[in-house]
């Protein structure tokens, strides 16, 4: 005679059976994301180029991550470092350094990658100068809660008359996504920049830009929002 257990113990076994597994399942750790800044600027990003100072005409104004901009204070503008990141700032004529935190956007200019503040250009013995060839290292990221997500663009002219960059943007607003982006300078003249993007990546930005540079803009640099 074969015996034949009660159903109710094959119900038991598969209620056990899917618990174990939904355990086992909660016990998995996904990885964190990478943080996008890590990606494109990891802890031993350097960058070498020719800073300049900024002081009493931004005194008092807003920076670009809503401080109030202190020339005093050791602080710089950078056109895409994350805004809130630490990097220490080498002055390669006299081997001068210090940690200056990047709370402002800038310089707009093609031939320099950093706006130090009066205070830290005094420190690194290049205020008299007002230009200095120096090494960025980027030293630490913004904490979590003081990260603000950027795009990237990159400039390929600012003018004082919008009818010049309207027709810069014509001539490639069928090849890249364009837009105008007014700025009022502490003279309060109006200058009208105009920006390929957005890109989600530097990488992509840095490969727009040699195509641009390819095609003659060679004044182009790439900036952050």
């Amino acid at each position: 005679m074969v015996f034949f257990p009660p159903l109710w113990r094959y119900s038991l076994i598969f209620l056990v059976c899917i618990t174990c597994l939904a355990c086992a399942a909660r016990s998995v750790r996904l990885p964190k994301p990478t943080p996008r800044e890590s990606l494109d600027f990891p802890l031993n990003y350097t960058e070498e180029g020719i800073a300049s100072w900024y002081g009493a005409e931004f005194h008092g104004r807003r920076t670009a991550n809503g401080e109030v901009y202190d020339m005093y204070k050791n602080s710089a503008a950078h056109r895409y470092l994350p805004l809130g990141c630490y990097a220490r700032i080498t002055n390669l004529k006299n081997q001068k350094s210090l940690i200056v935190k990047i709370n402002d956007r800038g310089p707009f200019v093609k031939d320099r990658i950093l706006d130090l503040s009066y205070g830290a250009a005094c420190a690194l013995g290049m205020a008299e100068d007002g230009l200095a060839p120096v090494r960025i290292e980027l030293v630490r990221l913004p904490d979590q809660e003081d990260r603000q997500r950027a795009d990237f663009f990159i400039q390929i002219g600012a003018f004082l008359y919008q009818a010049n960059a309207d027709r810069l943007q014509q001539q490639l607003s069928p090849y890249y996504p364009i837009r105008q982006v007014v700025y009022q300078r502490p003279d309060s003249a109006l200058l009208h920049r105009v920006w390929v993007g957005p890109f989600s990546r530097i990488a992509s930005a840095r490969k727009t830009l040699r195509e641009l540079e390819a095609m003659g803009y060679t004044g182009s640099f790439i900036v952050a929002e």
